[in-house]
C-alpha cells in the first residue's frame, strides 16, 4: 500500500500497516531510508508536523552517518527547513536558518534555492502579508517583504529543474504584487505565463491531472489584468485579451483536442481583437465580460463600432454577490433568494449593459464563475424595462469558445428534430404532469413547420441509446428532471434524470465523453436546474454546459433554477415558433418567446431563467 492513501483509512490501521512495513525493512537501510521520507510526507499530510520534523531530523542524521550521498544529505536538509518553515514557533523558525546557513555553504543548487522560496513564503506568511491582495504595508511588514525578496533573489540564481523554475517565477509575481512594483509584475507576469502555458498538456488528459495548472494560471492572468487597467493610460485592449485567456482553459483544451486539427490553433487560442470586432459585427452583436476579485468587480464592453474596449466598475463586491446568491442552488428557497436580487443585481450589474443594449441585436454575456447564475434577461435598466425588452441575450465561456460555437457547420434543407421525456411531476392543484407526453406534444408542433422532420425517442430508452440516436439529429429536445449535486466535481455535478426507480441518470460526464460524436445545432435541455454547475475553479464553466460543446453540440438551452414544468412548455413552444418556424437566431427566437410571455403577464422567474449557451445566431 503506498503511504499516501493511509491517510483514507483508520488511524489505528494505519499506525499497524507502518508497524509491519518498518519490521519488513529491518534490515535494509537503504530501504529504511526510503521508508522514512515516505512516513515523513505520510504524517505531513495527516496533520502531525512534528512527527514530521521528527523523521526529517533521523534522515538528515542518517545522510550524515554515510546512508546516504551529499546530494542526498542537501535534499533531506532542504525538507527539513521547508517543514520546520511552515510551523509559525520562533525556535523551528531559527533552526530553519541555521539549516539555510548550512546550505549555503555548499553549492547553489535546487536544494538551496527550495529552502530559500520556502522562506521568503514563509516570511510573507510571518508577517501577515496576503500576496493575492493590494497590501497597505507597515514598516515592519515591509521589512519582511523585503527580506523575502532577497532570498527569492539568492533562490533564481541558484540551478533548479523545471518544476522549481515555475514556483520561482510565481513568486516573484507575488513579490511584484507586494511591493507594488506594477512593471516589473508585468514582466514577471509575462515570464511565468508563458512558461506554465508552454507546459499545458498537448493530450486529451483527464482535467483532474491538470486542474492546479489551470489555477496557477488563472491567477497570473487575474493579477496581469489588474496590471495592465492600472497603467496610465490602461492598455485596456491588452488587459481584455488576458481576461479572456483566463476564461474556459478546460474547454478550450478539451475542444482543441476534439477537433484534432493540428494545422489549426482551434478553440484554445483566442481571436486577435480585430477579428473579434468583425464576428461581432457579422453578427450584429456585443459582448459584455463580467468578473469580480479581490479588488472589486468590473465589466470590460466590446462595442464593435468602437475601437477598443471599455472596462467599467461594476457596485456590488464578492461579499455582497455571496449574500444575494444561493449558497446551494439546488435548495428549494434558492429560486426565490435570487430572484429577491433581481433589483440589487440590475442596480449593480446594468451600467455596461446600458453601454450596447437595444443597439445590437445580441449581447453576449462571459461572465465570471460568480456571475453564471444571474438572470440577466430579467434585469431592470434605467428606462423601467427588462433587458430582455431591449436585446437577446447569449452566454460565452471565452470569445474563443464563442467564435468555435458561431463557426459550427450549421444544416442544409432539412432539420432532423429528436426528442425525449422521461418522468413527470404534479402542478399546484395536484394534476399529474407527464414529460413524455410534453416531449411529445413539442414533437408534433415542431414537426408540422415546413423543413422539419421530428420525431420521439420512447420513454424507455437508456442514456446510452439516447445518446447513440442523438448523432444524427440537428435538434435535440430533452423534457426530464434536472439536478444538481454541488458536492461532486464541475462536470459530474449536473445529471438528468431518465427514471427514479430503479434510478437512471444522465450525467454531464457521460456526455462529455462522446467528444465530437453529437455536433446538433441546438441542444435544448427543458429541465430544472440544467444550466447550473458546481464550480471548483475560477472562470471556468463545467456541468452541461462543458458537456454538451464538447460533445459537438453548437449551442445549447438551459436553466439556471427550479422551473415550473407548464410555464417551462409555453417558452419552449414559443422559442420553437420563432426559431424554426421564423427563421429568427436561437437568442433573438428565446427573446420573442420570453416577451411573449412578459406579455401575457408572466414575471421574469417565468422566463429569464432559461439561457442560450454558444452560438446565439
Amino acid at each position: 500500500m503506498a503511504l499516501p492513501r493511509l491517510a483514507q483509512i483508520d488511524p489505528k490501521a494505519a499506525e499497524k500497516i507502518l508497524a509491519d512495513m518498518r519490521e519488513e525493512v529491518a534490515d535494509q537501510p537503504y530501504e529504511q531510508l526510503k521508508l522514512l521520507r515516505d512516513e515523513a510526507s505520510f504524517r505531513e499530510q495527516v496533520s502531525q508536523p512534528m512527527e514530521a520534523i521528527r523523521l526529517s531530523e533521523e534522515l538528515v542524521a542518517r545522510c550524515r552517518s554515510g546512508w546516504g550521498s551529499v546530494e542526498d544529505l542537501r535534499w533531506e536538509l532542504a525538507s527539513l527547513v521547508t517543514r520546520r518553515l511552515a510551523l509559525d514557533d520562533s525556535d523551528q523558525q531559527s533552526l530553519a536558518n541555521a539549516g539555510i546557513s548550512e546550505l549555503e555553504q555548499g553549492p547553489a543548487d535546487s536544494s538551496l534555492a527550495t529552502a530559500l522560496l520556502s522562506r521568503a513564503g514563509a516570511r510573507l506568511r510571518l508577517a501577515g502579508i496576503v500576496p493575492s491582495d493590494e497590501p497597505a504595508l507597515s514598516e515592519a511588514q515591509r521589512a519582511a517583504a523585503l527580506a523575502s525578496e532577497k532570498d527569492l533573489d539568492r533562490a533564481e540564481a541558484c540551478e533548479m529543474p523545471p518544476a522549481l523554475a515555475g514556483g520561482t517565477l510565481l513568486a516573484r509575481a507575488a513579490s511584484c504584487r507586494v511591493l507594488g512594483r506594477d512593471d516589473e509584475g508585468l514582466r514577471a507576469t509575462a515570464a511565468a505565463i508563458a512558461f506554465f502555458r508552454a507546459r499545458m498538456p498537448t493530450t486529451a488528459q483527464p482535467p483532474t491531472q491538470w486542474a492546479d495548472r489551470l489555477v496557477t494560471l488563472q491567477n497570473l492572468y487575474s493579477y496581469r489584468v489588474w496590471l495592465l487597467a492600472r497603467q496610465r493610460p490602461p492598455a485596456l485592449r491588452e488587459a481584455f485579451e488576458c481576461a479572456d485567456l483566463g476564461r474556459a482553459q478546460g474547454i478550450r483544451q478539451q475542444l482543441a483536442w476534439t477537433t484534432g486539427d493540428a494545422a489549426s490553433p482551434g478553440p484554445a487560442e483566442p481571436p486577435s481583437y480585430p477579428e473579434l470586432l468583425a464576428l461581432l459585427r457579422r453578427e450584429s452583436a456585443a459582448l459584455v465580460m463580467f468578473d469580480v476579485d479581490a479588488s472589486g468587480s468590473w465589466a470590460f464592453v466590446v462595442d464593435p463600432a468602437e475601437p477598443e474596449p471599455m472596462r467599467i466598475p461594476l457596485g456590488v463586491t464578492r461579499a455582497e454577490l455571496r449574500r444575494l446568491l444561493p449558497l446551494k442552488q439546488e435548495a428549494d428557497s434558492a429560486k426565490a433568494k435570487l430572484f429577491r436580487g433581481l433589483p440589487a443585481f440590475s442596480q449593480a450589474l446594468t451600467a455596461p449593459l446600458e453601454a450596447v443594449a437595444g443597439r445590437y441585436e445580441v449581447v453576449y454575456l462571459s461572465p465570471s464563475s460568480e456571475f453564471v447564475t444571474v438572470p440577466f434577461a430579467g434585469l431592470t435598466l434605467e428606462d423601467g424595462r427588462f433587458l430582455a425588452q431591449h436585446c437577446a441575450t447569449a452566454y460565452a465561456p471565452s470569445t474563443s469558445v464563442m467564435r468555435w460555437c458561431i463557426e459550427r457547420p450549421r444544416p442544409l434543407g432539412t432539420r432532423h428534430f429528436l426528442a425525449f421525456g422521461a418522468g413527470g411531476t404534479k402542478d399546484e392543484e395536484q394534476r399529474e404532469i407527464s414529460f413524455a407526453a410534453q416531449a411529445e406534444a413539442i414533437a408534433e408542433r415542431v414537426g408540422r413547420i415546413p423543413g422539419v422532420v421530428s420525431r420521439i425517442q420512447g420513454e424507455g430508452t437508456s442514456p446510452a441509446e439516447l445518446l447513440d440516436v442523438a448523432r444524427t439529429a440537428a435538434v435535440l429536445h430533452l423534457e426530464c428532471h434536472g439536478y444538481l449535486d454541488s458536492t461532486v466535481s464541475s462536470v459530474l455535478s449536473s445529471y438528468l434524470s431518465f427514471s427514479e426507480d430503479p434510478p437512471v441518470h444522465l450525467n454531464a460526464q457521460q456526455v462529455a465523453d462522446r467528444r465530437g460524436q453529437i455536433p446538433a445545432e441546438l441542444v435544448f435541455l427543458n429541465a430544472c436546474l440544467s444550466g447550473t454547475f458546481s464550480s471548483v475553479m475560477k472562470n471556468e464553466v463545467g456541468g452541461f454546459w462543458q458537456a454538451f460543446l464538447v460533445a459537438g453540440a453548437a449551442s445549447l438551452i438551459a436553466t439556471l433554477t427550479p422551473v415550473d414544468p407548464r410555464r417551462a412548455t409555453e417558452l419552449v413552444a414559443g422559442f420553437y415558433d420563432h426559431w424554426l418556424g421564423e427563421r429568427l437566431g436561437r437568442a433573438r427566437a428565446l427573446q420573442a418567446a420570453q416577451l411573449r410571455m412578459l406579455s401575457a403577464g408572466r414575471g421574469p422567474e417565468d422566463w429569464a431563467t432559461h439561457i442560450v449557451i454558444g452560438d446565439g445566431g
